[in-house]
């Protein structure tokens, strides 16, 4: 933990083009996928990880918690992607006082169209630029900022339950 409340020069060299880059990639993204399919890069986020839930269901304050969004967000994003037939909500049969969102049929062909455009963009914008070492570096820096930012045992059920590669699913669905 620093000794002062302020970034020093290398936090700042760090930091800046850390959430410039962020920002400018996840808007890229967006853009794209709003332009094919009418879907935003969370949209598609939802959509991917509901295909991977059993049932291709999942509990919205679950949705919530993994995206680090306020759950009116989700609600928001449920009911207009609803309207688009993309998902339906239903109740936990667990928990009847618990609302739940299921990828449909059409969201999942959606999700199939739109994973293509997804992957060309992060390739294109990300990952394209990377060597192995730099992504090895990412997955492990990111791998401990999720373990500090997430350490509920819901998520914990989340983490084991994504899967972390394509295996068993012939398209190889990634955020």
């Amino acid at each position: 933990m620093a000794s002062s409340p302020w970034f020093n020069e290398d936090e700042k060299r760090a930091w800046a083009p850390f959430v410039i880059g962020v920002l400018h990639l996840l808007s890229t993204l967006d853009t794209e996928l709003k332009a094919s399919f009418d879907i935003s890069h969370l949209d598609y986020g939802i959509l991917m990880l509901l295909s991977q839930m059993p049932e291709r269901i999942q509990r919205m304050t679950m949705l919530a918690s993994t995206f680090g969004v306020d759950p009116s967000n989700i609600t928001y994003r449920a009911r207009r992607m609803e309207s688009q037939g993309l998902v339906e909500r239903c109740t936990d049969p667990t928990d009847g006082r618990v609302v739940c969102l299921h990828l449909t049929d059409e969201g999942l062909a959606l999700l199939r169209k739109a994973q293509l455009v997804h992957v060309q963009g992060a390739r294109r914008h990300f990952l394209d630029h990377l060597d192995p070492t730099q992504l090895h570096a990412i997955e492990a820096i990111f791998s401990t900022l999720r373990a500090i930012q997430q350490p509920s045992d819901e998520n914990a059920y989340m983490e084991q339950t994504l899967p972390l590669s394509d295996q068993g699913h012939e398209e190889g669905f990634a955020f």
